[in-house]
């Protein structure tokens, strides 16, 4: 009672440097003793272990590899929230040999610093901080400013005052109205909106209250077990969405064990007792409560052994999310979803719909394109009900997509997976756009929607406006397009 007294009216009231130090080094000492200082006073807290395993800098890594294998899956329609306890991660003594990460600015930075989430533009937002990635200050400024604006506050940007800490930027501002409910209500709107793909938020203020209803992944960082606590947090992705009635929602929890310490499971024995009264389906489709409805190896007795981590780990990656594929193929895997050859279907079918979208071929006549596989391993590509000149303009095309040609005007990107397990990272495949649709600018974005639509996440650059990097992707397309094509007229 006099440490809590001492802690929260002493300390806590003094802004000096020297009592922020002092209470510092008190909630490392109550923190070896097993106690936590928090707002409401001293608490009882897991040992030593417990707060290393919570603590511990392979969590962020994990949380990585879970956001990889969601925004793999989904793109950008991934809208993913990372609930934590705090913004800062633990206070620890300087000559502690122990490397404890996480709070909220220590996962932000671990996104950060993951290339597989590139382009996500990660966002914190606690009660006290609104910080975002070194290479994002200038487009949140921009963005901010005319957020700014639709609320009627002119001159925004002005104020606004980028501040570096660390990996991260926090955005600071001279109007003190600037708030946390001021962008937390933003952060919303640009989160739904796919204009941000993730946001970490500690669960005091994104969790009971808070609604975004197109969140469609929720990664649960924080120590929490109880379960009315447990079912609010995991309804911030549950919920429907009006603008989705086919939102599918995943949920994770990333989980530390060391089996070589006595308590080392302490951090498995919270995620048990979090899914103990938890309804959710199995890789099967049963619905059951356990932790086994996570994955069949895992007890409410006790982890797996170690070896049997991976396993498990690469079957969550499995379960991860949609595949982003054309509705008639079902692909198991990561390497069949981004192929290294390009697939004859979905190219010849995006070529169709570009024709189709320009008005130069009519919608049934390119649902009449088939594939015939000749015995000399050769793979006739025809439209049956095409006219003379429709044809032949899908034929020139097929036939610059894999037989090459002419350096490109404009190319295409694709994504692609060389290799064979889920973890394998993805790179940019390119390819020329036909010359018939890239004519003008309208043809290549008709062809490059198309595309989009049956090859994925895509990028469409001018290579005559792009300078070294334009020469350069236009010889990459041309050095993609390396199978033996041939145009035939066949008679009916």
């Amino acid at each position: 009672m006099l440490l809590e007294d001492y802690a929260l009216r002493c300390l806590g009231a003094d802004a000096s440097a020297e009592a922020e130090a002092r209470l510092a080094a008190l909630q490392v000492a109550l923190g070896d003793l097993g106690f936590a200082l928090t707002r409401q006073g001293i608490r009882r807290a897991g040992g030593e272990v417990d707060r290393v395993l919570l603590s511990s800098a392979a969590k962020p890594l994990a949380m990585c590899d879970a956001l990889a294998c969601e925004y793999d899956a989904r793109g950008t329609a991934l809208r993913a929230v990372v609930l934590c306890d705090s913004e800062h991660a633990p206070r620890q003594p300087p000559d502690s040999p122990l490397t404890l990460t996480g709070g909220g600015r220590g996962l932000l930075a671990a996104a950060g610093a993951d290339e597989r989430l590139t382009g996500a533009r990660p966002l914190l937002v606690t009660g006290e901080t609104l910080a975002v990635l070194p290479v994002d200050p200038a487009w949140w400024a921009q963005r901010l400013d005319e957020l700014a604006g639709d609320d009627g506050w002119t001159g925004f940007a002005a104020g606004l005052r980028p501040e570096a800490a660390g990996d991260i930027v926090v955005l600071r501002h001279e109007d003190g109205a600037f708030g946390s409910q001021l962008w937390t209500a933003w952060a919303t709107r640009l989160l739904a909106a796919g204009e941000t793909l993730l946001v970490f938020g500690t669960r005091g203020l994104l969790g009971e209250g808070w609604d975004c209803p197109p969140v469609n992944v929720l990664v649960d960082m924080t120590a929490v077990a109880a379960d009315v606590s447990v079912r609010q947090m995991r309804g911030r992705s549950l919920r429907l969405d009006p603008a989705d009635p086919h939102k599918l929602a995943s949920n994770w929890d990333v989980v530390c064990v060391a089996p070589e310490l006595e308590r080392g499971q302490d951090d498995y024995g919270r995620f048990v007792r979090r899914h103990a009264h938890l309804h959710a389906p199995c890789e099967d489709g049963t619905i059951e409560t356990g932790p086994s409805h996570v994955h069949p190896d895992l007890s409410p007795f006790g982890p797996p052994d170690a070896e049997r981590f991976v396993v498990i780990n690469v079957a969550a990656g499995a379960r991860g999310g949609p595949r982003r594929r054309p509705p008639r193929w079902r692909w198991p895997t990561r390497r069949r979803a981004y192929p290294p050859a390009l697939p004859l279907e979905w190219a010849a079918a995006a070529v169709c719909d570009a024709y189709v979208a320009l008005g130069v071929l009519p919608a049934q006549v390119a649902r009449s394109m088939c594939f015939t596989m000749r015995p000399e391993g050769w793979v006739r590509v025809s439209l049956p009900d095409a006219d003379v000149d429709a044809s032949r303009l899908v034929s020139a095309a097929l036939d610059e997509l894999f037989g090459g040609g002419a350096l490109a005007r404009y190319v295409v990107s694709r994504r692609v997976v060389a290799g064979r397990w889920p973890w394998s990272r993805a790179r940019p495949a390119w390819h020329a756009v036909p010359a018939d649709l890239a004519r003008r600018k309208d043809r290549a974005e008709a062809f490059h929607a198309a595309w989009r639509r049956w090859l994925g996440d895509s990028e469409l650059v001018y290579c005559h406006g792009a300078g070294e990097r334009g020469r350069t992707l236009a010889v990459r397309a041309a050095a993609e397009a390396t199978l033996a094509t041939q145009q035939r007229r066949i008679w009916r």
